[in-house]
């Protein structure tokens, strides 16, 4: 081997170990870029959590005084109960409609009116579901 042969193996391996020094920087630069994205995308993600968590809250809150005003059910049952499961108990109530009679007192006593009947075997139900 010649010495000019020696020089440009040196050369090229210097110029591999610069690359390589080159690679490695940039690796550990994206490397820091990726962790910062990743606590990012987490704090974003708790955020849309919570947010989401209070909309439901919020709207929890509407279909129980909704269902309140709507019928006799205690809202202490109505606290335990999911959100869809709110959404469709409101939607019954809103077109469940009390009966009219022609008469001015159909109903002498509050327990005979088959609305109070209904939400009082409901709030039945619901003791028993969510004990």
């Amino acid at each position: 081997m010649s010495t000019e042969d020696i020089k440009s193996e040196e050369t090229e391996n210097e110029l591999i170990e610069r690359s390589v020094a080159v690679v490695m920087a940039e690796n550990v630069t994206l490397t820091n870029q990726l962790k910062e994205r990743d606590e990012i995308i987490e704090t974003l993600t708790k955020k849309l959590n919570d947010a989401t968590d209070l909309i439901e809250q919020d709207q929890k809150a509407s279909f129980i005084s909704k269902a309140t005003s709507l019928s006799t059910i205690q809202p202490e049952f109505l606290a335990n109960m999911e959100l869809d499961e709110l959404t469709k108990l409101v939607r019954y109530l809103e077109t469940a409609k009390a009966p009219s009679y022609k008469s001015p007192a159909p109903y002498a006593g509050k327990d005979d009116n088959p609305r109070t009947k209904l939400d009082n075997m409901y709030e039945e139900y619901m003791k028993k579901v969510y004990k």
